[in-house]
């Protein structure tokens, strides 16, 4: 932190300060040694923090460093390259939605009570390692850019309930906050920012158009399936055998110690470009804000549903770069011409009416069933345009051992290859 050292500063007086000094963001007792401007008649401040600015918008003394300038040496904008500067982030939820916010923190540094948009409500102003870092996949620890911030860790209840009971992680009891970043979003994006839901589905509209669901009911380790953010996939508790994939069924950084390996919201959700650019979920033109090569999900660019076929033959509608526009594609080796391992895919390769969304969940951070399978009396948003035709599933213990008895469906296309019953199917 060197606020004299800002482009265009209006506080070329605090050129004395060293870097970090806290007279940089704080006014003490209005002037040091006679050359700080004296408070301008301003009602009492929060923290003490520049009136200047801190001013009508919240985030203000926050811009004043991390801003849409860039320094020229190529690592995103700001002082230290690490956020996309206010424009993006106050097109996004985290800023317009007035559901960001919580009830008051009264440990300092949090932020300003019901407060919403604060960047405050996601990070610790005094809590930035050395590095500056975000993380690195695959892991789930909380990274520099959120150290010390508060967090809440679910208890867990049965499979696909919502989860109501949580350790509050922050002083005077967890002097370093969170642990894990999900710990940190599930303030939000639980009952602890939800309240009670209905099939996890809230009220709230996202941008994406699609409303909010709680995460923390979605990661619950005793579902049947989840991505490994709370936990590893061989620590899911509520799946069947086997749990990971295959290492080639993924793809880099993903296909070492598959079933130990953890991940961050952010692998998933974050900015447009992270490759040389800012980092972090605070906004994106990518529907849900998701990131990597292909942020394409549940449609394809042209606007049509993803089907297998658009991956593995050439009578499709759109296939022309699959490998680096559909966003499941960045984690996961869906070609079963290289990846022999998805029998399920490759029976299916004829029928280019079956979607991706006529088997799996829209929503694919974990669900009720193995595999992120989804029924079709399921609710939106997991049943993405009431495209679900699966009404029974049962996992196999051998990958190679699927056939059409596995699935029940007496909806069309499916019904013809899978409307005989060979259940015990999953509830």
């Amino acid at each position: 932190v060197d606020r004299s050292a800002i482009t265009g500063s209006s506080y070329p007086d605090a050129i004395p300060y060293a870097k970090g000094h806290c007279a940089h963001c704080h006014e003490q007792h209005a002037s040091v040694g006679g050359t700080e401007p004296l408070p301008g008649g301003d009602a009492e401040n929060s923290y003490a923090v520049f009136k200047e600015n801190y001013g009508v918008d919240k985030n203000r003394l926050c811009y004043a460093c991390h801003e849409t300038f860039n320094f020229g040496d190529g690592l995103g904008y700001g002082r230290e390259g690490i956020y996309q500067g206010e424009t993006k982030y106050d097109d996004s939820i985290h800023y317009l939605n007035s559901n960001m916010q919580w009830s008051p923190d009264p440990e300092p540094p949090g932020p300003p009570y019901n407060d919403a948009g604060n960047c405050n409500n996601c990070h610790n102003p005094h809590a930035l390692g050395s590095t500056g870092n975000v993380h690195t996949a695959p892991g789930n620890s909380v990274s520099d850019a959120i150290k010390n911030v508060w967090g809440v860790q679910p208890a867990w209840p049965a499979k696909w309930t919502q989860p109501t009971s949580f350790t509050v992680r922050k002083p005077p009891i967890y002097s370093d906050g969170s642990q894990y970043e999900y710990q940190i979003c599930f303030k939000c994006h639980s009952y602890y920012g939800l309240g009670t839901l209905a099939s996890s589905v809230s009220s709230i509209t996202g941008p994406s158009g699609d409303p909010i669901t709680d995460q923390a009911w979605e990661f619950n380790i005793n579902n049947k399936s989840a991505h490994p953010v709370a936990v590893s996939l061989n620590n899911q508790t509520g799946a069947g055998t086997p749990k990971p994939l295959t290492s080639a069924q993924m793809r880099s950084p993903w296909t070492s110690s598959v079933g130990n390996q953890t991940m961050y919201c952010s692998d998933c959700h974050g900015a447009d470009n992270e490759t040389t650019g800012a980092k972090g979920p605070h906004g994106s033109t990518a529907r849900f804000m998701l990131k990597g090569a292909g942020k394409y999900w549940p449609l394809n660019p042209v606007g049509n549903k993803w089907t297998v076929t658009q991956i593995n033959s050439g009578h499709d509608d759109y296939r022309s770069n699959w490998q680096n526009e559909l966003f499941c594609a960045n984690c996961h080796s869906l070609d079963y011409d290289t990846s022999p391992n998805h029998e399920p895919h490759r029976r299916h390769d004829e029928d280019n009416t079956v979607y991706c969304v006529s088997c799996h969940v829209a929503v694919p951070h974990g669900y009720r069933r193995s595999r992120l399978i989804g029924y079709s009396g399921d609710p939106a948003p997991y049943n993405y345009q009431n495209n679900l035709k699966t009404e029974g599933f049962r996992k196999e213990s051998s990958r190679d051992d699927y056939d059409s008895g596995n699935c029940y469906s007496t909806i069309s296309p499916c019904h013809t290859d899978h409307n005989s019953f060979e259940g015990p199917y999953e509830p």
